[in-house]
């Protein structure tokens, strides 16, 4: 899929606003009539010669462009603007002549002749400043920002308007304060500075429902979906999407209708609805040829290409891109000429058309560089830096490859800071690191190629962890924004069917994001990033009997850096090449998974298989080996490495411990930094809650807590079940134990993962249903050491690229918690019983938490000696993820 794919549909909103008119009287709506007809100068001066010219001739001209503005009727706009200008300038009123040099600047950036626009804006700015009216001087502003901005001249159009904004505030008028910041906003964000767009855009939202302006809502809606699309919190999106679209028809604009659809339409392909994003898409783009927007066709073309490649239509994508390409050179908009050209060139790449390719890859680099958006740089960078890598042009691919990889890294810090709104930022743009890092480890700069891979790896969990940890928000809200959050969770809580609970999910996101903006002092800091060095890295690695062993998976290779330590020096690096891409290892990982999560009995292929791909390449680093710590990426997370198996048909758990890191530098910072709570470890543990009157059906789980407890010892433990096993106790206690377990069902989502949940028992009281989902659990503020969840699938998650599996287990890292266990597939309720007894049994055989990978290990052992559980399905579902040691 090209990254090029990712350019948002654009927004085009002109100045509005129209002065209050009286009614029309029979001549004058005549002469309005006649001069919207009128072809020429010459004609529109022989009506006027004829008519009565005054003010109320002016406003009846001016009511009528309005109304055809607003609805989207181009047909005669241009010849009444220019009868605003005569109208004016034969009154001699340099404000109303501000006011149709305005309207004039509307119709050609309308027309998509944005230098023409901001020729006519600028004239029209003069005549408003000898008005020494601010709201007049900065409603022109206002649209000479807009024409700059889709004229390419961002650093000018942000200075119009900052201008704007001031006068604005000065003022009395506060919808045109809302449309500043509305219209100021969407230069931020095609800078990339999401967060100041957020900000602007909330007010704009604030005054625009204050004073009940529908259409202005909507604007404003779409480009709040635009700025969270932007940064990869596509729940949040589709919420704010949702609601513009649905104003903009009732509003009866069918223009504005285009762009929510098309950005809805974009909104459905990332979150993996190809087939109904490829509907909804073209449903847009039909509407935009309708319209005869050149440039909303060419942004429509680009949008379907994108779907049309992932879903193999790789000839249908070339050809719209080359119709996009050509109304895009039209219309001489550096940043969709760029887009589209690099998006063309890849094509023509992938299907061996294009002996210029080169040449149209170096061009559409220049043409993004000059853009000034770095978003848009970055989209395009991208495939330019991976192209030339492919053509083995690597003093070429290297600097544009690093200018990429500084570009997101300044962007980065510009989106808003909550943790589920990074979560995904990085995965639309880990290629550039891993291409980075495949150039240089051909280059044999293997140290360097390591800490680009983890630049790209666990960033939202390093950012919690260098800022000393995380704080919940609920302390700050005000009652009325409790009871609204209390309001939206119960309608995603009953709604039906999917595409309501989808919308519902979208809003409640949209609303917690929000609250991030209103309460900037509980987002979390962001210190400049720097991967762990070498030397740091070292200090996991003093047990020579330790490995690491980090992958980095890209579309065609697959690279495995091992790392052991020395006595007094850097741990030693080593890597190697793996010959297969991230498709065929998730085939492979696939059919293993599934196989075994269905009790088969053929699974040992896959898994010598797997072994072959993923181990043997590095085994002569792993000698001596005995605790293996994986860090993976990509498909690799739902690896199940305890059951890989060797040509001696020895498994890879019964040689070492294993345990996952999402990286190395996260694993760095919680050893460095993890207090261990004084004295022996404490257990809070739930089981079997009540839900809905009824026992979850789980007759071994409280046995199993009881159990588990009684190891840890009467003092130090606390075990709810059944109706005590309350969802507020896990808010109110969580924080206070270094181990948690819970023993009941858990059911993931796979569409939305942080609505994945864990079942316990509602409690009206507190407003709770009893599922504690996984954008939950981000607020529970916990100090643990391990937390449990012996529950079915809760391994699982959506994988993005640089964060790994998004899902339960990332979010209780995330609240603090140094490491967990959960688990691949569903379980058994008996064999995790024994399982679960005999982890903690080895855990606890110390005043302190014993080594958590190897208690693991010693449980899976202990299961695999039996008749009975000897098949993967039962001891190789649990996965310890974090801090094993």
């Amino acid at each position: 899929m090209s990254a090029n794919g990712r350019r948002l549909c654009l927004l085009l909103t002109g100045v509005l606003l129209a002065p209050p008119a009286s009614a029309f009287q029979s001549p004058v709506s005549d002469t309005v009539a006649a001069l919207a007809r009128a072809a020429g100068e010459q004609a529109q001066a022989a009506i006027l010669d004829s008519a009565i010219v005054n003010s109320a001739l002016y406003e009846a001209v001016s009511k009528r462009f309005g109304e055809l503005l607003k609805a989207g009727n181009m047909t005669g706009i241009e010849r009444l603007a220019s009868a605003e200008l005569a109208i004016a300038r034969r009154v001699g009123d340099r404000e109303l002549e501000s006011k149709a040099l305005s309207d004039l600047g509307t119709v050609l950036f309308r027309a998509e002749d944005f230098n023409g626009a901001v020729g006519a804006y600028r004239k029209a700015l003069e005549a408003a400043e000898n008005t020494r009216s601010p709201s007049r001087i900065a409603g022109t502003l206002n649209g000479l920002g807009l024409a700059m901005r889709d004229a390419g001249s961002y650093a000018d159009s942000l200075a119009a308007f900052d201008r704007a904004e001031n006068l604005a505030r000065q003022g009395s008028d506060p919808v045109l304060l809302a449309r500043i910041l509305n219209n100021g906003a969407t230069t931020l964000q095609r800078t990339g500075d999401l967060r100041r767009a957020a900000l602007k855009l909330e007010e704009a939202l604030s005054i625009a429902e204050q004073r009940n302006e529908r259409l202005g809502q909507s604007f404003v809606l779409n480009n709040l979906g635009n700025v969270y699309q932007r940064q990869g919190d596509y729940e949040a999106a589709l919420g704010y999407y949702s609601k513009s679209l649905e104003i903009k028809r009732q509003e009866g604009n069918p223009r504005e209708v285009i762009t929510s659809l098309s950005n809805l339409g974009l909104n459905q392909h990332y979150v993996g609805r190809d087939r109904e994003a490829l509907v909804t898409l073209t449903a847009a783009l039909s509407m935009a040829r309708s319209s005869g927007a050149a440039r909303l066709t060419a942004s429509g073309l680009l949008n379907r290409a994108m779907v049309e490649r992932k879903l193999g239509q790789t000839t249908d994508a070339l050809a719209d891109l080359r119709e996009a390409l050509a109304l895009a050179e039209s219309g001489g908009d550096k940043s969709s000429i760029a887009l589209i050209l690099s998006s063309v060139a890849e094509t023509e790449f992938v299907l061996g058309q294009s002996p210029d390719a080169l040449a149209k890859m170096r061009r559409a680099l220049d043409l993004a560089r000059d853009s000034g958006s770095r978003p848009d740089f970055a989209q395009v960078a991208e495939p330019v830096g991976r192209a030339l890598l492919r053509m083995g042009l690597d003093d070429e691919a290297e600097p544009v490859l690093r200018e990429a990889m500084q570009t997101v890294e300044s962007m980065r810090s510009d989106t808003v800071a909550r943790e589920v709104n990074l979560r995904r930022f990085l995965s639309t743009h880990v290629r550039i690191y891993q291409a980075l890092s495949e150039l240089l480890v051909r280059r044999g700069k293997l140290e360097e190629a390591l800490q680009i891979a983890e630049r790209a790896k666990a960033r939202v969990l390093v950012d919690v962890l260098r800022a000393g940890g995380r704080e919940a928000i609920t302390g700050r809200m005000s009652t009325a924004e409790q009871s609204q959050e209390h309001a939206l969770r119960a309608t995603v809580a009953r709604a039906s069917p999917l595409v309501a609970r989808r919308k519902a999910e979208g809003e409640l996101a949209a609303f917690q994001t929000r609250l991030y903006l209103t309460y900037p002092e509980i987002e979390f800091q962001r210190a400049a990033f720097e991967p762990a060095s070498l030397a740091a890295i070292g200090t996991l690695l003093t047990d020579p009997a330790v490995a690491v062993i980090e992958y980095v998976v890209a579309d065609e290779t697959t690279f495995a850096f091992v790392l052991r330590g020395r006595r007094g020096l850097p741990p030693r690096v080593t890597v190697h090449k793996i010959s297969t891409g991230e498709t065929q290892v998730s085939a492979l990982v696939n059919k293993l998974r599934g196989t075994i999560a269905s009790r088969g009995y053929d699974w040992a292929a896959s898994a010598r298989r797997l072994h072959q791909l993923l181990i043997e390449p590095a085994l002569g680093d792993l000698v001596g080996a005995t605790t293996l710590i994986v860090v993976p990426e990509g498909p690799l997370w739902q690896v199940p490495f305890a059951v890989l198996q060797g040509a001696d048909r020895k498994l890879l758990i019964e040689r070492s411990a294993i345990f996952y890191a999402p990286s190395l530098t996260a694993l760095y910072l919680s050893a460095r930094d993890r207090k261990p709570q004084p004295g022996r470890p404490t257990l809070l543990a739930f089981a079997n809650p009540d839900f809905a009157g009824q026992a979850a059906q789980l007759p071994g789980a409280s046995r199993e807590a009881l159990s588990i407890a009684a190891l840890y010892g009467q003092a130090r433990s606390k075990v709810y079940t059944s109706a005590q096993a309350l969802e507020s106790r896990v808010r109110a206690e969580a924080s206070r134990y270094s181990v948690l377990h819970f023993a009941t069902h858990g059911s993931i989502n796979d569409s939305n993962p942080l609505y994945s949940y864990l079942r316990l028992t509602p409690d009206p009281r507190h407003g709770d249903d009893g599922l504690l989902e996984a954008r939950e659990m981000l607020d529970l503020n916990l100090r643990a050491e391990v937390a449990v969840l012996s529950a079915c699938d809760t391994a699982r998650g959506v994988t993005a690229n640089g964060e790994g599996v998004i899902g339960m287990s990332w979010a209780l890292l995330v609240a603090g918690a140094a490491s967990t266990v959960v688990s691949h597939w569903q379980v058994d309720s008996a064999s995790t019983e024994r399982f679960m007894v005999a982890f903690h049994r080895s855990m606890t055989s110390s005043p302190q938490l014993a080594h958590k990978a190897r208690a693991l290990r010693s449980a899976a052992l202990d299961l695999l000696a039996t008749r009975e559980y000897r098949h993967p399905f039962y001891w190789a579902p649990f996965v310890l993820i974090g801090n094993g040691f």
